[in-house]
């Protein structure tokens, strides 16, 4: 019988020597009819050593290697944990699939092998894989959603996951909780339709369930219905006041009601079990709304309270960003580095320093966090290629992203930003062949289809498969921002100045992005509401001050106004 996993380590420490130098083969020599096995052994040797070395694709290739010639589980199971550490997506799948082959009934590798799928857009194959998990005997398909609901879904986009799972769940057999559940990935996954459809169902399993009422208010809120969303929010809150005390405040915020919210808040500062909540809702609140010095002082008070330190401390360097006081900006994120924080606080510190004009201290601060914590190499060097684009350093950006993909090959994210950084460069030829072919590769992506269509009709070029793809990916996200963007701009361009105007206002309710205010005022601006454009301009700058796309085009348009 084949050895397991941990008796195969223990044998290949011993023979370690074999990748130092021939010397030492004598003294591990194997008997013939164990050649297989050390084969196996040295492979596993090498790959563990790559691994000490930082050699992480390495590593991962051989081990998923190794796992395809096995027929042990626990080396399979290996391959797999080394390629996730390793983010490299091609080993993962290969590891993944390979143990769902020797353990075809293992909860454990079914999810596993769904979660590879789900990371790589390959949402048929996850929602083939899933449908094979809630046929499983045993845990019960509450159980088993609300395991794929806190692993799983944690590791792709919320559209893979919602579809999927929605396809292949029987959901008939849900609980109003579970159904709860999905619709809430639902909403994450801008399908407000089927979110609400889910949230009705769950009231028809449970008529008094306030979370269903809650998720209700929520849909209709972001859709700016203010009726239908205040009568849920007060629904789920009669039905649950203590769980659901924040529905009405959270309801009356998406729907811009903020006066209201913030009364509602400073209500709930009177209610000892709800107070500390109520004061970082009312910070957040000043914040989001651009009132700086109401923000400011509200963070302070909670810093002096000794409630939520380094969210507190992280809004208050924003602040200091946002005034020009980059000095005390840097204070406070060299504070949240020190506590543990690192990875939120040194791209923000690395950004402010080569704004300075400060490029090594700002590259050294990234880089020498990724050397203790080599799990951050992906997302500090997109931060990396996202500085010097800021900067108009994207064709570098571009570059290190590139070389990055050496490392992690097919890597959905590295993959998306080098194509982003390649338009940015103004290689856009590049940019739209680096998108195909990730749109072909992957044709259940939804950010590639509508970020190769945006790219087209943003630079004038085959509109009518531009707005195809961007519809292709609003089918599948009906309520998604960037996408009714696209299909605005793209409308805008081909002439359609109305249905633009309706698409780029609704993108604009549900995100409050400043690129779509900026879309969406140009819109105004080209029919002649110039006053409407400035409204639209203003709001979103006391709210984004430092927005590139708003700068950009009130530098373009707003200066030939006569006014």
């Amino acid at each position: 019988m084949p050895l397991g996993y941990s008796d195969r380590m223990k044998r290949f420490r011993c023979c370690l020597g074999l990748l130092a130098g021939a010397a030492v083969l004598s003294a591990c020599a194997i008997p013939a009819r164990q050649s297989s096995a050390a084969a196996q052994d040295a492979d596993l040797a090498r790959a563990e050593l790559a691994l000490a070395r930082g050699e992480c694709r390495a590593a991962a290739e051989t081990y998923t290697a190794a796992a395809d010639r096995s027929v042990d589980v626990s080396l399979a199971r290996r391959a797999l944990e080394v390629a996730v550490r390793c983010e490299h997506w091609p080993a993962r799948a290969r590891a993944a699939a390979r143990w769902r082959i020797l353990a075809p009934e293992d909860p454990e590798a079914l999810r596993a092998a769904a979660a590879a799928a789900l990371g790589q857009h390959r949402i048929t194959a996850a929602t083939e894989t899933l449908r094979a998990l809630f046929a499983l005997p045993g845990e019960g398909v509450d159980d088993r959603f609300s395991e794929l609901a806190s692993t799983m879904v944690d590791d792709a986009d919320a559209y893979p996951a919602f579809t999927a799972l929605r396809m292949a769940a029987p959901l008939e057999r849900f609980s109003a909780g579970s159904l709860v559940g999905l619709g809430r990935l639902g909403f994450e996954a801008y399908d407000f339709a089927r979110a609400r459809e889910l949230a009705n169902q769950a009231l028809g399993r449970d008529p008094g369930f306030a979370a269903a009422y809650a998720l209700l208010a929520r849909v209709y809120a972001t859709g700016s219905d203010d009726v239908p969303a205040l009568e849920a929010a007060h629904a789920a809150l009669r039905l649950d006041a203590s769980g659901q005390r924040f529905v009405l405040a959270d309801t009356l915020t998406t729907l811009g009601r903020v006066e209201e919210a913030g009364s509602e808040l400073e209500r709930l500062q009177a209610d000892e079990s709800a107070s500390e909540e109520a004061r970082r809702r009312l910070a957040l609140l000043a914040f989001e709304w651009g009132d700086l010095d109401v923000a400011q002082r509200r963070f302070l008070e909670r810093l002096e309270r000794g409630e939520g330190g380094g969210e507190a401390l992280y809004y208050l360097a924003l602040i200091a960003e946002r005034r020009k006081d980059y000095g005390q900006s840097l204070r406070a994120y060299a504070l949240l580095a020190g506590a543990g924080l690192g990875e939120l606080a040194r791209p923000q510190a690395a950004r402010l320093l080569l704004k300075q004009g400060d490029r090594a201290a700002a590259m050294s601060m990234l880089d020498e966090y990724v050397v203790g914590h080599p799990e951050s190499a992906v997302t500090f060097t997109i931060a990396k290629a996202q500085m010097l684009a800021e900067i108009g350093e994207a064709a570098e950006g571009a570059a290190i992203v590139d070389a990055a993909l050496g490392q992690y090959p097919d890597h959905p994210r590295l993959s998306y930003e080098h194509a982003v950084l390649l338009e940015r460069a103004g290689s856009t030829r590049e940019a739209i062949r680096a998108l195909g072919r990730l749109a072909d590769a992957h044709p259940e992506n939804t950010t590639a289809l509508n970020a190769l269509g945006y790219t087209l009709a943003d630079h004038g070029r085959e509109l009518p498969r531009a707005e195809a793809l961007i519809r292709r990916a609003l089918a599948a996200t009906p309520d998604h921002p960037a996408v009714l963007d696209s299909l605005g701009w793209v409308r805008f361009r081909r002439g359609d100045t109305p249905q633009a105007r309706r698409m780029l206002e609704r993108a604009y309710l549900i995100s409050g992005d400043p690129e779509i205010a900026a879309h969406w005022g140009e819109v105004l601006w080209s029919v002649g509401e110039r006053t409407e454009a400035r409204r639209v301009w203003a709001q979103a700058l006391a709210r984004h001050p430092d927005a590139d796309a708003l700068s950009k085009v009130l530098e373009r348009l707003a200066p030939a106004d006569p006014q």
